[in-house]
């Protein structure tokens, strides 16, 4: 116990050592074989190789990847190695997606610092270092030699080049996956629904076919019968005298027969029920019975407004009005003259109104407004 403890804090010592001596755009992993590796850009270094600056002689000649390290159980998860972010199984292709940035984003550099610098910062996104917030922040604290700064325009542009590139990469991603393990998964499938499904087979109980007869000498007990009361005497009872009932005299109508069908009063109810011979019989002329109408709908004016705007409701309601529109939509519809639709309506036995009825209806309309 005490050999795996001092191997857990030697292995814990060995990463924080390898990660310090790393810069910040390097990453720091272990492959299957537990050996530290170091991905700088789209190259896998082994730890003991020197890498950029940053690796000192000291680190190189560290003797941590000198020998495989076996991990026990109960510390293998403390000590997981550093995967890249966008580790997918597929290389990043880091410096031409990068150049792709530059390009997208219509950049060009006159000092290779600054194209350095700049490819130091996507390449931070590209691999999750940062994030986009901070990406911008820093493409905000840029500077170039000169002393200028990128814009506001030129900072979307890059950002939206940057985002452009992560979408590819996933993209690619998604149609390299390979589907080993789905067709691993069919084939076990089959095999699991080829195999006959054996059900539990519960023994069923014998029932017998016959039940079984009681002996003879056992009778079933009679049960005790009540004593027998002798039967009540009926009395007769008195006959009722019935009286005869008088018929009625003749034969009377039943109230019930009659039915009653209130009227209904009133200029404006009058107005809502008038029907063609009701309008006829108003006047000899069209005219005249129009007038007659539009003297009644000025008395209730005078009564009131709203009154006047109910009889012109009731008019319009009415069973004259409704015909003189019937005979207007039938005339657009068929394309034919108002006279030649009154016509056809005559042979064919249908109600309708004259050519000076339907002038006077038309004038009526007209001056009845609210």
């Amino acid at each position: 116990m005490t050999q795996k403890t001092d191997d857990f804090f030697s292995l814990i010592e060995q990463e924080q050592k390898a990660k310090a001596a790393v810069p910040d755009d390097e990453i720091i992993f272990k492959d299957e074989q537990g050996n530290l590796k170091i991905l700088r850009g789209d190259q896998v270094l082994d730890y003991e190789q020197p890498v950029g600056q940053g690796l000192t002689n000291s680190t190189s000649q560290s003797s941590v990847a000198s020998k495989p390290l076996t991990i026990e159980p109960e510390v293998e998860e403390a000590v997981a190695p550093v995967q890249p972010t966008r580790s997918f199984g597929e290389p990043l292709r880091l410096e031409e997606e990068i150049s792709s940035v530059i390009k997208n984003a219509e950049l060009h550099f006159t000092s290779p610092e600054d194209e350095k610098k700049f490819r130091s910062i996507v390449s931070s996104r590209l691999r999750g270092i940062r994030n986009h917030l901070q990406t911008k922040e820093s493409l905000q604290e840029f500077r170039l030699t000169e002393g200028t700064a990128f814009d506001t325009e030129t900072i979307n542009k890059i950002l939206a080049a940057i985002s452009r590139e992560l979408q590819d990469f996933d993209h690619r991603h998604r149609q390299n996956i390979s589907t080993d393990q789905f067709l691993e998964l069919q084939e076990e499938a089959k095999k699991i629904l080829a195999e006959p499904i054996i059900k539990e087979v519960q023994p069923i109980e014998a029932k017998p076919l016959f039940k079984p007869e009681m002996p003879a000498d056992l009778t079933p007990p009679t049960p005790a019968q009540p004593p027998i009361s002798p039967a009540p005497t009926q009395i007769a009872d008195a006959p009722v005298m019935s009286r005869p009932v008088v018929s009625a005299i003749g034969s009377k109508p039943k109230i019930e027969d009659v039915k009653f069908k209130p009227k209904l009063t009133g200029p404006i109810e009058e107005i809502r029920t008038m029907t063609l011979k009701d309008f006829r019989r108003l006047s000899p002329t069209p005219s005249m019975a129009v007038q007659k109408i539009l003297d009644k709908v000025a008395l209730l004016e005078d009564e009131s407004f709203p009154k006047k705007v109910e009889a012109i409701k009731a008019w319009k309601e009415s069973e004259v009005n409704r015909l003189y529109l019937s005979l207007g939509d039938q005339s657009m519809e068929e394309h034919k003259p108002v006279s030649e639709v009154i016509a056809e309506r005559t042979q064919q036995g249908l109600p309708t109104l004259t050519e000076e009825e339907l002038e006077a209806i038309f004038d009526l309309n007209k001056r009845l407004r609210y």
